[in-house]
């Protein structure tokens, strides 16, 4: 009898691989991740190294405020010296809100202030350092692999039922903010964009959009939540590594220009 093989796709382990906003929660998963599995890590955030990795010949992490564009520079430079050519980047970095009776941004409320920071963190600095990796990239002949992690309220709007138990000090109930959703949906088409422009230089452009991961929310929530997804329920941080070591892996070398959905089935209702 003739047994057949599966082929997995693989990473290539030297691959010097750079994530940003590393202390967050896919963020610190994927560096474990990585990490677990031979490949060289550079984690930049604006938050001080928290994760079980220290530096070493195969982790490095710097503080670093990613609209700081010099700092920036030095800290890939830097990461270069140590590990050689850049060659995946993981946009994680991002502010989001987090459900609760004191977080009042409902669209009555809405500061421009707050809409433009949010903005400066979710997209200006994504494109910042998906430029400076690329003009890297460009520069040694990489053909390397860029991803932003985007939301399922990039391409749908949040459906604000979810949130009627959390009530506000006013006697609201929390809504999920419109800049929020305006700032992941942008990644949506910074994806295409980015990945036309960088085609000809054969840099691979992709998002991929994450539904709700259970977090220690409240037992409302994610019952609420679950009740809204085809797989009636949330998923499970160990459920995000494999998307994005597959778009790293060169078994996706012809996939470019994409947006990933991984959520569980909301978006198919």
């Amino acid at each position: 009898m003739k047994i057949l093989t599966v082929k997995m796709f693989v990473m290539d382990n030297t691959k010097n691989i750079v994530i940003t906003g590393s202390q967050g929660l896919i963020g610190s998963h994927t560096v474990k991740k990585l990490l677990e599995n031979g490949y060289k890590v550079t984690s930049i955030d604006i938050k001080s190294n928290n994760i079980e990795a220290k530096p070493s010949n195969n982790f490095t992490h710097f503080t670093c405020d990613i609209l700081d564009e010099e700092k920036l520079k030095v800290a890939l430079s830097q990461s270069q010296e140590k590990f050689g050519p850049i060659k995946g980047l993981v946009n994680c970095a991002a502010l989001d809100f987090i459900p609760n009776k004191k977080s009042d941004h409902n669209l009555e409320n809405f500061d421009i202030k707050n809409f433009s920071n949010i903005f400066n963190i979710n997209v200006s600095a994504q494109i910042l350092v998906s430029k400076l990796v690329a003009e890297n990239m460009i520069s040694q002949k990489i053909q390397g692999s860029i991803i932003f992690i985007n939301s399922i309220y990039g391409i749908v709007s949040p459906n604000q039922h979810i949130y009627d138990h959390i009530k506000l000090d006013s006697g609201e109930s929390y809504k999920k903010p419109i800049e929020y959703s305006a700032s992941k949906s942008s990644l949506t088409n910074i994806v295409k964009y980015l990945s036309t422009y960088l085609g000809v230089n054969n840099i691979r452009v992709n998002g991929i959009v994450f539904g709700g991961i259970e977090n220690n929310q409240d037992s409302n929530f994610i019952e609420n939540y679950s009740s809204m997804t085809p797989l009636s329920r949330m998923a499970n941080i160990s459920e995000t590594f494999g998307p994005i070591k597959f778009l790293l892996s060169e078994e996706s070398s012809y996939v470019t220009g994409t947006n990933l959905v991984v959520d569980g089935g909301w978006t198919a209702w």
